[in-house]
């Protein structure tokens, strides 16, 4: 199963790199939630060995946005605001305020500071997004519409500046509902999940969305499709070839004509009939033109996994474990 599960990782790393240019070093975009999820299984020290295991060898260049920076110290400071006050800063959505425990207040306040130390040991993206008010409770999303942002205007951004459009693409891992939902419906977009295997903390490429196959599928019919010249170019050369009096135009017409038919199948036998008075006219068409097709024959021969009364594949058996070779033992010796 674990081999399967890689194997599938390295069909969806293939598949982005060849049809929306991902190329290593891979950049990734970490959320605060996928941050937190991190620290609160206490694998933040596993944190480059996690996408060693998706990308390979390949480099990996692990980021934040100063918008993620952003929402982590707000949630410290209404972790901090709720210790001092005990209450939540702002309504939970019944119009009560939630009584919470000094200890749970602290806690949760030392969770988000690991959360920050974790965050400055990477990468800094930044995102050029104005400061928001940090306790302001209408703000809860700023983060998510942060990060969409730095992934769709990732190509565009790198193509204006003279580099190639994999520069600008970025993979996201996150873990809020809300940015997944949205990413999902942009095409081009690799999202990567955490997954719990075998008592292990694990990270995953999530299958291509329907966005992005749908985006491949047009991709592929923009580069292989033909184009309307060539395509009347063959439309005309399928009308002359029709009307032509050569003896290949007329093994053509033959092999669209459906055998079944009456008028067809007469054809097919003037057809035969001439070619066998006339040998010579035999070595002038082809060999589909003069030679009728015949259905192949069932297959006769009984092979070695085969049912030998029914003709049917039987069940595969293994050869069960035997005893030691008795000549390759040594024989007891007797004693003198």
């Amino acid at each position: 199963m674990r081999l399967q599960r890689q194997k599938r990782q390295e069909k969806h790393v293939k598949f982005y790199a060849t049809r929306f240019g991902y190329r290593p070093p891979f950049r990734v975009i970490l959320d605060s939630a996928f941050l937190g999820e991190l620290v609160q299984r206490r694998s933040s020290k596993a944190l480059p060995s996690l996408f060693i295991r998706v990308f390979g060898k390949n480099q990996v260049r692990t980021l934040v946005t100063t918008c993620t920076m952003r929402a982590i110290s707000r949630k410290i400071k209404i972790a901090d605001r709720e210790n001092q006050t005990g209450k939540v800063p702002h309504s939970t959505g019944g119009g009560a305020e939630v009584q919470r425990s000094s200890a749970e207040q602290k806690r949760v306040g030392d969770h988000w500071r690991r959360v920050s130390w974790l965050a400055r040991q990477l990468e800094l993206l930044p995102c050029g997004h104005p400061k928001h008010k940090e306790l302001d409770p209408g703000q809860e999303h700023f983060e998510a519409d942060c990060i969409q942002a730095c992934v769709e205007r990732g190509p565009e951004t790198a193509q204006q500046a003279g580099l190639t459009r994999s520069r600008g693409r970025f993979a996201v891992a996150a873990l809020d509902s809300t940015l997944r939902s949205r990413l999902k419906a942009t095409a081009g977009t690799m999202l990567l999940q955490l997954a719990v295997f075998s008592g292990g903390l694990h990270v995953q490429i999530e299958p291509p969305s329907t966005a992005c196959l749908q985006e491949a599928r047009e991709q592929h019919q923009r580069v292989y499709a033909a184009t309307p010249a060539e395509v009347a170019a063959a439309h005309e050369a399928q009308r002359a070839l029709q009307q032509s009096s050569s003896p290949a135009a007329s093994g053509y017409r033959l092999s669209l004509a459906k055998v079944n038919e009456p008028a067809a199948a007469s054809e097919l036998q003037v057809r035969t009939g001439e070619l066998g008075t006339n040998p010579d006219a035999s070595r002038a068409l082809p060999d589909s033109a003069n030679v009728a097709r015949v259905s192949r024959p069932k297959r006769t021969t009984k092979l070695p996994w085969m049912d030998a009364k029914t003709n049917i594949t039987k069940a595969f058996k293994r050869n069960k474990s035997r005893g030691p070779n008795p000549l390759s033992r040594r024989k007891p010796q007797r004693k003198t």
